[in-house]
Formats: C-alpha cells, structure tokens, sequence
C-alpha cells in the first residue's frame, strides 16, 4: 500500500484503535491517531515506531478526505 492510500481497517500504530482524525507524517508510512503522534511529538520528532525523524504531521479525516498540516519542525 503506498503512503497516500489509506485502508478503512487501518489502526493506530500506537494505541491501535480506528480513530475519525488520523495522521501521517511526512518520514515513512507507520499510521497514528493524530492525538497519538501529536502527543508524542512534543517529546520527539522521530517515528515511535522506525525512528525517521520526521519534519511534519498532517491531520486526515477520514471519509471527507480533508488534510491540514499542522506541526512542522
């Protein structure tokens, strides 16, 4: 699957719940609640998971296809 597409049945690669607002950040394809990752980047900025670093969070809401970006370092 590549980075853009994005499956209904996708969890948070952190709390591994389906949240309405998902992230994706700008380093690799790990996906996270945008709460999750938003959280987790005041602490770092890398992939909780592969430890890109990483310079930007978009927020996806899921079924409008709407996306803001809103952290960048």
């Amino acid at each position: 699957m590549e980075k853009n597409q994005r499956s209904e049945n996708e969890n948070c690669s952190i709390c591994l719940s389906k949240n309405k607002i998902f992230a994706e950040i700008d380093s690799c394809v790990h996906k996270f609640c945008f709460r999750c990752v938003k959280k987790w980047s005041k602490i770092e900025n890398s992939c909780p998971i592969c430890k890109e670093r990483f310079n930007k969070i978009t927020k996806i809401r899921r079924g409008k296809g709407e996306k803001d970006v809103v952290l960048k370092k």
